[in-house]
């Protein structure tokens, strides 16, 4: 792991939604394989630069929540994660990313298309939002398949 970044781990269950976890507490360990529910879903622990102060998450419907990357508080027990976006069994979290002040949203367009938008400025305020929240959809996709920064 760089020194600059910081490592989080993002997971999705039906009980408790999207969560986060930092991975810092002496609490949290890596559950077996088989004790984890076979319709959870859990994302690649990632580094994330020093430089970066949002959170994006992007929902299998469309939506997508950017909020500052300080509402993710450390939990001082370990705690049982947090809420990144309020999401359902039918439209799960696909994307956790952090970035800075550009995000890079990948899908498809009209005709099936391979498309890749940069949001930026207005484009991206539009979708802030505080943590937990549902946020609004991407109009510019028929389809949204990852967020990363740009």
């Amino acid at each position: 792991m760089p020194a600059s970044g910081r490592r989080f781990a993002a997971e999705y269950t039906p009980q408790r939604g999207a969560a986060v976890d930092s991975g810092e507490s002496r609490h949290v360990q890596e559950p077996a394989m088989g004790t984890r529910p076979c319709f959870a879903a859990l994302f690649a622990v990632a580094c994330m630069a020093a430089a970066h102060t949002q959170v994006a998450c992007l929902a299998q419907d469309g939506r997508l929540l950017v909020f500052p990357l300080a509402e993710l508080k450390l939990q001082a027990n370990g705690g049982k994660g947090l809420t990144l976006m309020d999401v359902d069994a039918k439209s799960p979290l696909i994307a956790v990313a952090t970035f800075s002040d550009r995000l890079l949203v990948a899908g498809t367009g009209r005709g099936a298309k391979p498309r890749q938008e940069e949001l930026k400025g207005a484009a991206l305020a539009q979708h802030a939002g505080r943590r937990a929240r549902k946020g609004r959809r991407v109009d510019t996709f028929v389809k949204v398949l990852d967020v990363s920064a740009a």
